[in-house]
């Protein structure tokens, strides 16, 4: 998944030199700066070094530069951010603050909708209520990208159609998750296939033969989009197998030459 799209699109976004540059540099449908000083605070969101002073400086964007135009990529680069230090209390705050400022931000949807499917176990008391919000979420991010424009218009034609691609196929295969956890197997499997429609993907292809698997369908567990994982698998092994059980060379007929004999230990000392 390119889940980091944004997140590289917004770092090319203002240069790291003068602030008059950086304003020349953009295209004019593009996200400006207003200041010098907001020009900096951006920098340093481009500039922090981990995950916790990235979130700290896009706050202090958002909390001294109100009106800022980079307020829907700064909000999607939060959440993509919080999801990195895979804390979904800290996601799905994110999420929902992004929402109340774009409520079509797909990014934000399938967050909460892998967090709440991810998170439901069998016996939660209020497992048909978060299942069904996950897939109104998740529905709703598919939604949205079928028309979603680009981030930025530096992005080109093909790199956005192959980003909502994926983000398309992650809401489908969270989709898929939610119908297993329903144990609603037939439903999955469809769920994970339109997934791999947008394009191959391993982990949704090992999802998918796993589904077979529970619905009983076990020839089908080995069809030609699961098998690629197999065979790739397969071939690993059989690569290390031939590596570790190399033939010893044939012995020599001739008779063995003589060894050197080693030197005599030193004798010990009294």
């Amino acid at each position: 998944m390119k889940r980091l799209l944004t997140i590289l699109i917004f770092t090319a976004a203002i240069p790291a030199s003068s602030y008059a540059q950086g304003m020349a540099s953009l295209p004019p449908a593009a996200p400006k700066v207003k200041s010098q000083k907001e020009a900096q605070a951006i920098q340093a969101v481009q500039a922090a070094p981990d995950p916790d002073t990235k979130l700290q400086k896009i706050d202090y964007v958002l909390t001294n530069f109100a009106d800022t135009e980079f307020k829907n990529l700064l909000l999607d680069m939060a959440v993509q951010t919080a999801e990195q230090k895979a804390d979904p209390t800290l996601a799905d705050a994110w999420a929902q603050r992004d929402l109340d400022n774009n409520p079509n931000s797909y990014m934000a949807h399938l967050v909460l909708a892998d967090d709440s499917a991810t998170s439901t176990k069998e016996f939660d008391l209020d497992k048909d209520e978060k299942l069904a919000k996950a897939e109104k979420d998740a529905k709703t991010a598919i939604e949205e990208l079928k028309t979603a424009a680009k981030p930025m218009p530096s992005v080109t034609d093909e790199q956005w159609t192959q980003a909502r691609k994926a983000y398309t196929a992650q809401g489908w295969a969270i989709l898929g998750t939610i119908e297993v956890k329903r144990k609603n197997f037939d439903a999955a499997i469809t769920d994970y296939k339109t997934a791999l429609d947008q394009g191959p993907n391993p982990n949704i292809e090992v999802r998918l033969g796993d589904v077979y698997q529970k619905a009983g369908r076990y020839d089908e567990a080995i069809s030609p989009q699961t098998k690629n994982v197999a065979t790739s698998l397969k071939n690993v092994a059989t690569r290390m197998k031939a590596a570790s059980n190399k033939p010893a060379a044939p012995a020599s007929s001739a008779a063995p030459a003589a060894t050197p004999q080693s030197a005599p230990a030193p004798e010990a000392k009294p």
